[in-house]
């Protein structure tokens, strides 16, 4: 997540928090008849609020608010439940002279080797960057009766082979394996 989007997040949060410690604060003392929970009970009860939805605006003031407040939830939700991908990592900075590795490639070039497997039925490979770290993700589908001795062999030689070629990179490597469902 972006700094900004964790920035409005927090703040949507916070407001949200606040919003309802006030709410039970003023539910509790006005169950306790604590004179000014009343006042603020009074104060929120015009005649107005009732007749409210009669005024010609609301219907205009209602929608806004549902479009607007519709729209920041769906982007607080897309923006909180993205990954960012990443393709290019600098390895190594010689003078001017910068090394740059696309762990995207490697990613993909390992799910590659790991589709020679036998058992294996499809492999695909990604990279990630989550909250600061990077990960390489291959997530593995096998037949329902490979041997997964021989699969999970290929996954430490594949870890060994992105260690090789990557050895002062920091990046964590992920492995997900799946199980093809018997065909009836």
């Amino acid at each position: 997540m972006k700094r900004s989007t964790a920035f409005v997040g927090r703040i949507v949060t916070f407001l949200l928090a606040l919003a309802l410690i006030a709410l039970s604060v003023w539910s509790i003392a006005y169950h306790y008849n604590v004179k000014e929970a009343e006042q603020v009970t009074d104060a929120a009860n015009f005649e107005s609020w009732n007749q409210l939805y009669e005024q010609s605006w609301y219907s205009y003031l209602l929608f806004g608010l549902t479009v607007g407040l519709g729209l920041l939830g769906l982007w607080i939700l897309i923006a909180n439940l993205r990954l960012n991908r990443i393709s290019r990592v600098n390895v190594e900075k010689q003078g001017a002279t910068r090394s740059a590795v696309a762990l995207d490639q490697v990613a993909d070039m390992t799910a590659e080797v790991l589709e020679q497997t036998p058992g294996v039925v499809q492999s695909k490979g990604s990279a990630i960057d989550n909250k600061r770290e990077r990960i390489i993700r291959i997530t593995t589908t096998i037949e329902p009766h490979a041997s997964t001795d021989l699969v999970e062999a290929a996954h430490q030689q594949a870890e060994r082979d992105i260690r090789t070629a990557l050895p002062n990179l920091d990046v964590r490597t992920e492995y997900r394996l799946h199980v093809q469902q018997p065909q009836m």
